[in-house]
């Protein structure tokens, strides 16, 4: 792992623990065993940096649920490996980590919101209309519902501060998941 990445991981973890407003580069740069001026030679502010977590947090997701499509055996296998995905996701986008883009750069919430809204929903619509041809997922599946229901789910998991502790968030994610799965199953 090279100095970037290694700023990248460690800085994503004080993010989403501490949230954005509470870490301050210096603490960065401690946490990295770095100095405060090599920090700034790949990073030149902290908006810089989270710009490049986000981006890089959305992309992987992506790529994740991209390569699941190709390499699952089944649209169940995907789905269930697809929440998984999603659980190391919200592991980056906590509650407070959400909450500071939302109050510190609006533009950027927006635009993550709406990233992964278009991510879930190209993924739940591939994945459900695989499952009804598998003779997986019931064939009376409302696929428009399903899909605002994830989204409303997305968007309370990554804003709801009582989620901010990882137990708490992945129980309420591993819950909501069985009732997705249950829904989709012709073995109700």
């Amino acid at each position: 792992m090279d100095k970037a990445e290694a700023i990248i991981a460690i800085s994503k973890q004080l993010f989403a623990i501490k949230g954005i407003r509470s870490v301050t580069m210096n603490e960065i740069a401690q946490n990295c065993g770095i100095s405060k001026k090599t920090l700034y030679q790949f990073f030149d502010d902290k908006e810089k940096l989270i710009h490049t977590i986000v981006k890089q947090s959305l992309y992987q997701f992506s790529e994740q649920l991209r390569r699941l499509s190709e390499d699952s055996i089944s649209a169940v296998d995907e789905m269930k490996s697809g929440f998984k995905y999603f659980l190391t996701l919200v592991d980056v986008f906590t509650p407070l980590f959400m909450n500071d883009i939302c109050k510190s750069y609006s533009l950027l919430y927006q635009q993550i919101l709406a990233e992964l809204d278009t991510i879930l929903l190209n993924f739940i619509k591939c994945n459900v209309l695989r499952g009804i041809h598998e003779n997986s997922y019931r064939n009376s599946v409302d696929v428009a519902a399903l899909s605002n229901w994830a989204i409303w789910h997305l968007h309370g998991v990554v804003k709801d501060i009582s989620l901010q502790d990882k137990n708490v968030r992945h129980n309420v994610i591993n819950f909501e998941n069985t009732i997705f799965q249950r829904y989709l199953s012709k073995e109700r």
